[in-house]
């Protein structure tokens, strides 16, 4: 139980980090928006920025422990039921979130590349 808790530490350290990171990406897109699909002289400031929130955020789940006792059938021997429960319902949220983020990952994909594409002018952001 030491390592499985030490597991959900890791994990809630990292999401916790990821928690800032997007709410620094949020209040840089509110600075772009006002920009985005207008001719403003200065649009070409912005793209540094969009360049800073189009990084991935990503997390990947420390569940070694979990994924242990799954696979040697240990997590047979923890009697309590409701504890039994709150583990597999607590790693099963996980699975829903990597799902968001590979969300997130097909969304550059599919529109982002395509931005920088069609509407940058990397010879004007050069020169800035």
């Amino acid at each position: 139980m030491v390592n499985l808790k030490s597991d959900v530490e890791s994990n809630k350290t990292q999401l916790k980090a990821n928690l800032v990171e997007i709410e620094r990406k949020f209040n840089t897109t509110d600075k772009i928006l006002p920009l985005l699909g207008t001719n403003a002289q200065n649009k070409m400031s912005i793209v540094s920025d969009i360049f800073s929130i189009s990084t991935l955020t990503s997390f990947e789940s420390n569940d070694i422990t979990y994924q242990t006792l799954i696979n040697s059938g240990d997590l047979k021997l923890i009697n309590d039921l409701a504890l039994k429960t709150a583990i597999e319902e607590h790693y099963s949220q996980y699975k829903i979130m990597l799902k968001d983020y590979e969300r997130q990952e097909n969304i550059h994909k599919e529109y982002l590349g395509g931005y920088f594409i069609h509407n940058v002018d990397f010879d004007a952001f050069k020169k800035r």
